[in-house]
């Protein structure tokens, strides 16, 4: 059984954490760090002085979307053992413990004497490789629905000023469209353009 625990609870722009000596059953040093390299050094600072040794330490981070992979990758590099934890875990552990305020400081409290009780195994770090793919997936997935989204804003404002182009010219999302609708944007435009200088532009 580690010596200490602490609970992380993570955040888009900072985290907190508080340690947790089970032996003594009570709680042991709080922090809040920004998501950034100079405060991952200051977690690090943070354990050291809480034990000597890394193996000593065993931190629980609440698996909140994506927020939480850079940590426990810093932290994993470093020796310490990291175990990933269900939302809905921590949150009914913290009700059993009697807490009802929903506070980031009682969260990681909450969630370093989880770690302390359940006592479960290191969760083991993904390949580097493999994660990195898996970020790019999402982005990717990200990406493609954000263009869609803009895909269909140009469609909507195209059925106001400039109905007959998907008509005339098919997909909206092609090159050749793009370039005729950044220089002449509505039906009219196009009606006033010099018919040679068009043509030149859609080649």
């Amino acid at each position: 059984m580690p010596r200490i625990t602490v609970g992380v609870d993570v955040g888009k722009g900072s985290h907190q954490a508080a340690g947790y000596n089970p032996a003594r059953d009570r709680v042991v040093g709080r922090i809040t760090f920004p998501v950034s390299r100079g405060g991952f050094e200051r977690l690090r600072a943070f354990l050291e002085g809480l034990a000597a040794e890394p193996g000593d330490v065993l931190v629980g981070l609440e698996a909140t979307g994506h927020y939480h992979l850079t940590l426990g990758e810093f932290l994993a590099e470093r020796g310490y053992g990291v175990v990933l934890i269900n939302p809905y875990q921590a949150a009914q552990f913290r009700r059993s413990q009697g807490g009802k305020a929903k506070t980031d400081r009682i969260d990681a409290r909450a969630l370093a004497r989880f770690v302390a009780v359940s006592n479960p195994a290191a969760t083991p770090q993904p390949d580097a490789t493999l994660a990195g793919l898996r970020e790019l997936t999402r982005f990717r997935a990200e990406l493609v629905g954000d263009r869609t989204v803009a895909i269909n804003r140009l469609h909507g404002a195209l059925d106001l000023a400039f109905p007959e182009l998907p008509t005339l010219l098919g997909r909206l999302n092609t090159g050749t469209t793009l370039a005729l609708l950044a220089a002449y944007p509505t039906a009219a435009s196009v009606a006033e353009a010099d018919r040679d200088a068009v043509l030149v532009l859609v080649r």
